[in-house]
Order: C-alpha cells, then sequence, then structure tokens
C-alpha cells in the first residue's frame, strides 16, 4: 500500500491528512486541522501535530506546504524549454535571482518543474529560511524515522497546480 502525508503549515495552524491507496484507487485515511495560538512557533505547531498522529499512520512520503508568510520566497513562473531536463539545468539559478534580496547563506532554494500545457516549463520555486527547514526536518525525522520528506511547497502553487482551470492569486 501506497502512504503520503500531508502537511500544510501556517502561521496559526495547518493541517494533516494522510491518503492510502493501490494503483489508482486512494482514500484519506486520516485528516485533521490544527489551530496554534498566534505567535506560536511553526516548529511547535508542527511538532504538535506530529505528536497527535496515530501510530499506524507514522510510514510515507511527507509532503510539507507552506503559507507563503513563512516563506523568504515564493513564486511560480514560466520557461521557454519544451524539455523538463532542459528547465531542471537552468531552474536553480532562476529560483535564485527570482528571490533577490535574501542572503544564500540563511536560505534553502528548491523548486519543482513541470511541463505546461503550451509546450513550455512551468518553474515553481520557493525559497525559506535554513533554520526553518531543518527544524521542519528534525521534527519530521524525530517523530517519523520510517518517512521521508520529498517536497516543500507554497500552499498557494499546490491549489494551482490541483485546480489547474482556477486562477489562483499568489503570495
Amino acid at each position: 500500500m501506497n502512504r503520503r502525508i500531508g502537511i500544510a503549515l501556517g502561521r496559526t495552524g495547518g493541517g494533516l491528512a494522510v491518503v492510502e491507496g493501490r494503483g489508482g484507487r486512494r482514500h484519506v485515511a486520516y485528516a485533521r486541522e490544527f489551530v496554534c495560538s498566534p505567535g506560536t512557533p511553526p516548529g511547535a505547531c508542527l511538532e504538535e501535530m506530529l505528536d497527535q498522529l496515530p501510530a499506524e499512520f507514522r510510514r510515507g512520503e511527507v509532503r510539507v506546504s507552506l503559507s507563503p508568510a513563512l516563506l523568504a520566497c515564493a513564486d511560480s513562473f514560466g520557461v521557454p524549454f519544451r524539455s523538463v531536463a532542459q528547465a531542471e539545468a537552468v531552474a536553480g539559478s532562476l529560483v535564485e535571482g527570482r528571490c533577490a534580496g535574501e542572503g544564500l547563506e540563511e536560505t534553502a532554494y528548491d523548486c519543482s518543474v513541470q511541463r505546461a500545457p503550451s509546450q513550455t516549463c512551468q518553474i515553481q520555486a520557493v525559497a525559506c529560511a535554513r533554520v526553518l527547514l531543518e527544524e521542519i526536518r528534525t521534527l519530521i525525522a524525530s517523530r517519523l524515522p520510517q518517512a521521508r520528506v520529498t517536497l516543500v511547497s507554497a500552499s498557494p502553487m499546490l491549489l494551482a497546480s490541483a485546480f489547474k482551470a482556477a486562477d489562483f492569486a499568489k503570495g
């Protein structure tokens, strides 16, 4: 059985969902929304979320979505490449340029490249403080030792990729 753990983390709370399935059949096995007091550090909110996850759901691929308020930069833009491999080769440099003004030593950058219907590629880029990223990784590794963090993205970008026909304001 394939299991994915999805975590959405914002300034005042978040949500956690576990999706299980085989082949094309998937179902939500667990879902919970969390509210944290204003001013609560994101790590403390994530820690509460992970501590309340039932033991039977503590294995799987973890995907994390951060609120733009927690990010140094979040951007989505098209590039004139038909090949994802070509776009991936230059994506890192483009992301650093789009997030200008952030210190390279203090900031972690990541991006994903998807083929767009218009024969171009869409790059979704995020940058966050290295301290926050390390805190997220450490908390997940300590609470879910069998899990693997595979994606950190901005919430509006995930919504936009899931609902392609809709128009989302990012930022």
